[in-house]
C-alpha cells in the first residue's frame, strides 16, 4: 500500500514538473517569436518592395551581421547558459556587470570594422556600404538585448523576457510603420530602427536585473578569463557555423549574381520561424540540463537530449510538410507574387531545417557536458561540406545546387553531433 502512494506521488509530482516546464517552454517560445517574429515581418517587406539587387546587398549585410553575432554569442552568451546558472543573490550581479563590460569592449572593435567596411566599399557598392554602416550604429543595442533577454533565463523567468519581447515588438513594428509612412524605408533604415527598438528594451530589462557596472574591472578580467577558457573552441564553432547558412550568399552572388542571392534569401527566410523557436528553447533548457549534468553525471542528461531532439525534428517536420503541399500559395501570399518560381524549392529547405533542429537538440547535450571541441568538430564538417559540395553546385546548378547543399550539410550536422554525443555518454563526458 505504501508503495502504491509513493508511486502515485512520484507522478503527481512528475506531472506538475511537467506543466511547470511546458509553461516555461511556450513563454520561451512566445519571446522568441515575439522578437524573431517582428524581424521577420522586416525581412518580408524587404523582399516585397525592394529591388532584387538591393535585397541581394540586403542579404549580404545580414550575413556578415550572423558571423559577428555567432561570435558574440560563442564568447558571452553561450558561455552565460552555463555558467551563469551557478551564480546567485549579489554574485549575480557582479557577474551580470562584468559582462556587459566585456559586451562595450566587443560592440565598440565590431563597430568600428563594419565603419570601415562601409567607408572602403561606398565607391564600389553603395547600397552595401549604406547598409554596413546603419549595421554599426545598431549592432551594439541589438546585442545588448540579446544578453539582457539571456539574463532572464539565468532566473528562469521566460515570462519577464516574453513581456520585454512584446514591448520591442511594438515599438519597432511602430516604428516601421513611421518608416514607411516617410517614404524613407531602406535596408539601412530598418536597421537603424531594430537598433533604437532595441536600446530601449534592453534598458528597461538591465534596470530590473541591476547589475553592478562599478568597481569591476578585476571580475570583468577574470569573468573573461573563464569564459574565454570555454568559449576557445566555441568562437571557432561560431566560424564555422556561419559557413553552411551564408557561404551560399557568396557563392550565389559571385557565380550567379545579386539578383539570385536575393531569390536565395528569400527561399531561406521560410527557416526562420522554426529555427528561432528552436533558439529560444536552447535558451531555456541549456541552462537546465547544465545544471542537472553537474549534479548527477552525464547519463542522466542523455533522455531529456533524445527527447528534446525528437520534439525539435517533429516540429519542423509538421512545418516542412505545409510547405511540400502550398509552397505556391504561401510564397505568393508572403511575397506578392515575387519569387514563385522558386517556390518549388522551399520543401527541401524545409527538409534540411529538420535535421537541423535535430542537431539544436543535440547540441544541448555536448554543451551541457562541456565539450565546445564536439560541437566545433560538427560544424567543421557541415561547413567543409558546404564548401566542397556547394561551390560546384552552385557553379553547375545555380539556385537549385545552393539550396541541395544547405540540406546536406544539415543532415551530416545532425550525424556528426549524434555520434560524438555517444561517445562522451561512454566515456562518462569526457
Amino acid at each position: 500500500m505504501a508503495s502504491s502512494v509513493e508511486t502515485l506521488n512520484s507522478a503527481a509530482a512528475a506531472w506538475r514538473r511537467s506543466h511547470v516546464w511546458m509553461g516555461k517552454s511556450s513563454l520561451a517560445v512566445i519571446d522568441e517569436g515575439l522578437v524573431s517574429g517582428s524581424n521577420f515581418v522586416l525581412v518580408i517587406v524587404l523582399a516585397r518592395w525592394l529591388g532584387t539587387r538591393q535585397y541581394g546587398a540586403y542579404a549580404l549585410a545580414f550575413s556578415v551581421f550572423l558571423l559577428l553575432a555567432g561570435l558574440y554569442q560563442a564568447v558571452l552568451l553561450e558561455p552565460m547558459s552555463v555558467f551563469g546558472p551557478l551564480r546567485r543573490g549579489a554574485d549575480r550581479r557582479d557577474y551580470l556587470g562584468a559582462v556587459l563590460w566585456i559586451h562595450a569592449g566587443i560592440c565598440t572593435v565590431c563597430a568600428l570594422a563594419l565603419g570601415a567596411a562601409g567607408f572602403v566599399l561606398a565607391a564600389a557598392q553603395p547600397d552595401l556600404a549604406a547598409v554596413l554602416r546603419a549595421l554599426a550604429v545598431a549592432l551594439p543595442s541589438i546585442l545588448l538585448l540579446w544578453l539582457a533577454r539571456a539574463a532572464c533565463y539565468l532566473r528562469y523567468s521566460p515570462a519577464t523576457a516574453a513581456a520585454a519581447a512584446l514591448m520591442y515588438s511594438c515599438l519597432l513594428l511602430g516604428g516601421l510603420v513611421v518608416v514607411n509612412r516617410s517614404g524613407l524605408l531602406s535596408s539601412p533604415a530598418v536597421f537603424l530602427s531594430m537598433g533604437g527598438a532595441s536600446l530601449a528594451v534592453a534598458l528597461c530589462l538591465l534596470a530590473g536585473a541591476r547589475p553592478r557596472l562599478t568597481g569591476m574591472r578585476r571580475e570583468a578580467a577574470r569573468v573573461w578569463r573563464e569564459h574565454w577558457t570555454y568559449s576557445r573552441w566555441a568562437l571557432c564553432t561560431a566560424a564555422v557555423m556561419w559557413v553552411p547558412g551564408n557561404i551560399f550568399y557568396v557563392a550565389t552572388g559571385a557565380l550567379a549574381g545579386m539578383g539570385a542571392t536575393g531569390s536565395l534569401r528569400a527561399l531561406l527566410n521560410i527557416a526562420l520561424p522554426v529555427t528561432h523557436s528552436g533558439t529560444a528553447l536552447v535558451r531555456l533548457f541549456q541552462p537546465y540540463l547544465s545544471e542537472r549534468q553537474q549534479q548527477r553525471g552525464t547519463p542522466a542528461i542523455v533522455p531529456a537530449v533524445g527527447l528534446l531532439s525528437g520534439l525539435f525534428a517533429a516540429g519542423a517536420l509538421a512545418y516542412a510538410l505545409v510547405f511540400a503541399v502550398f509552397h505556391v500559395r504561401v510564397f505568393g501570399w508572403l511575397y506578392a507574387g515575387r519569387f514563385v518560381e522558386n517556390s518549388w524549392m522551399a520543401a527541401w529547405v524545409a527538409v534540411g531545417v529538420v535535421f537541423q533542429m535535430a542537431a539544436y537538440g543535440i547540441a544541448l547535450g555536448l554543451r551541457a557536458v562541456r565539450s565546445p571541441a564536439s560541437i566545433f568538430a560538427a560544424y567543421s564538417t557541415s561547413a567543409a561540406i558546404s564548401v566542397l559540395i556547394g561551390i560546384p553546385g552552385v557553379w553547375l546548378l545555380g539556385l537549385p545546387g545552393a539550396v541541395g547543399s544547405t540540406v546536406v550539410s544539415n543532415i551530416a550536422l545532425a550525424i556528426v553531433q549524434a555520434i560524438l554525443l555517444r561517445r562522451k555518454v561512454r566515456h562518462g563526458g569526457c
